[in-house]
């Protein structure tokens, strides 16, 4: 198999995708582009894009919750990602929807 058709290859470069798409909080028009492109692409399967988006997900949560508090520009990067990547809602893990409906911390 080469490299290019490697499922795990294709999973790293899909967590990249996302992980620069999300990095600065603010999504463009042409990276929604580049995403649903690399959705419908077909070199992955929906169980594999929704396996990744759930690890990049639970990864944000941590770093953005690590220090203890969600400061407003955290949860509302947390709250983008959620929205952008359009998993349907019984899919979003609890501790993104409990952050997600708390308030950010105060003087954050």
């Amino acid at each position: 198999m080469s490299d290019d058709v490697d499922p795990q290859r294709l999973e790293r470069r899909f967590l990249g995708l996302l992980a620069k798409i999300f990095s600065d909080g603010v999504v463009t028009d042409a990276e929604r582009g580049e995403l649903h492109a690399r959705i419908q692409d077909g070199q992955l399967s929906p169980e594999q894009i929704r396996a990744v988006m759930l690890h990049f997900l639970t990864t944000s949560l941590g770093h953005i919750t690590a220090d203890g508090k969600v400061t407003r520009r955290e949860h509302d990067k947390l709250r983008l990602i959620v929205d952008e990547l359009g998993l349907p809602d019984d899919s979003v893990p609890d501790e993104v929807r409990d952050v997600l409906a708390a308030p950010p911390s105060p003087d954050a």
